[in-house]
């Protein structure tokens, strides 16, 4: 029985929650739900472009909440803030190899 996507999803069917997609960055960085969702996107390889037209914002919007992402985090560049994510525990944790048991 499925239960519909998780709660940090992306689905245009689930928009209720306001929480950071990723919540230990949420929390970690102090994000809002709508940066969070960028960083999300972003940390997936999409543009800030690409972003903006898949999350339906104003690329003005979406520049400026990556503006305010940077100044959360104490980065200056897309690259040195997906750095950033790409080297906190929690997302280290979910992509590390599974070790295969005998």
């Amino acid at each position: 029985m499925s239960r519909g996507p998780p709660p940090w999803s992306l689905s245009p069917t689930r928009r209720t929650r306001r929480s950071c997609p990723t919540p230990s960055l949420g929390h970690m960085y102090g994000l809002t739900h709508a940066e969070g969702q960028l960083a999300t996107l972003l940390l997936q390889g999409l543009s800030v472009k690409d972003a903006a037209v898949h999350l339906h914002r104003n690329l003005h919007t979406t520049r400026t909440q990556l503006k305010q992402i940077f100044q959360k985090t104490g980065t200056r560049r897309q690259a040195e803030f997906i750095k950033l994510l790409l080297s906190h525990p929690a997302l280290l944790a979910r992509e590390a190899p599974r070790s295969k048991r005998p």
